[in-house]
């Protein structure tokens, strides 16, 4: 429900191409895994934000347990296009 302001009509945001996403984490508390909820996120974004979570080439991942604008147990996720020679 919260990505299909994202989507253009019936088709994903990003329908083809190669993506960066990247993810900040702000857990709850101490414990879980960044890589899996990294997964997580992929496969729920898939369909309505990006076609295929094939799409993704490059990317950063940050777990915090202090943000001063993130909210506890919530994430900030940006998602662009990969620009040719950007994956670096």
């Amino acid at each position: 429900m919260l990505t299909m302001r994202y989507r253009r009509g019936a088709e994903c945001a990003f329908p083809s191409g190669d993506l960066r996403l990247d993810l900040i984490w702000h857990r709850s508390r101490k414990a879980g895994d960044r890589s899996n909820r990294l997964k997580v996120l992929e496969d729920a974004l898939q369909g309505t934000i990006y076609a295929d979570d094939k799409q993704i080439a490059c990317g950063w991942t940050e777990r915090v347990d202090a943000h001063p604008t993130i909210p506890k147990g919530y994430m900030s996720v940006q998602i662009s296009r990969v620009e040719c020679g950007e994956m670096r």
